[in-house]
């Protein structure tokens, strides 16, 4: 009698569970109105990059905007110069950043990010005469978290260039969490 006891008591938890499993979540109209704004993409469907253009090379170093965090591995100063930053109709926001030395050295780069996926590629390189050299062949790399001198892209990845969702911020979103924000420097350490 115990065995057939438990039986059922197992079968009427379990019923319950496959029915809610049952119920598509198409529709469930809260599911529906979260979603809305994702466009559709079918199975067959691939992300391709939009095109774009080098943005200016960063000539005033005073309008770059500091970008937060400390690395004891590194003792770059990491700048993002915010008349660089757009987000493409393919996703991706772009961006320049410039790495400075204490003694003065300048490394600039020209960087993408998709947030959706979690994907950055340098698109460009200072050339050393004021300008950007491309990069051939540059692929899509999967943003880690790091300490040393590139660890700062696991900061904008988090906490500034995509939001807690992992949608592109808008350029002036991204100017305001640079100039504005008092987060946790947990999250922005690099």
């Amino acid at each position: 009698m115990t065995l057939l006891r438990s039986l059922s008591l197992a079968c009427g938890l379990l019923l319950p569970a496959l029915v809610v499993a049952q119920v598509p979540v198409e529709s469930d109209p809260r599911i529906k109105e979260q979603t809305s704004h994702i466009p559709p993409r079918t199975p067959d469907e691939e992300w391709r990059e939009g095109a774009f253009e080098l943005p200016p090379f960063p000539a005033d170093d005073a309008r770059l905007l500091p970008v937060p965090g400390q690395s004891a591995a590194s003792a770059l100063a990491v700048f993002l110069d915010p008349a660089s930053v757009s987000v493409g109709e393919d996703g991706v926001s772009r961006y320049t950043v410039v790495l400075t030395s204490p003694r003065g050295a300048r490394n600039v780069l020209f960087e993408g990010l998709r947030c959706s996926e979690g994907t950055l590629r340098v698109y460009a390189y200072g050339d050393g005469r004021g300008g950007f050299g491309a990069v051939r062949e540059a692929r899509w790399k999967p943003v880690r978290r790091e300490s040393g001198t590139f660890g700062y892209r696991h900061v904008l990845y988090r906490s500034i260039v995509c939001d807690q969702h992992l949608r592109a911020r808008t350029p002036a979103e991204i100017d305001a969490e640079l100039r504005y924000s008092k987060g946790s420097m947990d999250e922005r350490e690099y």
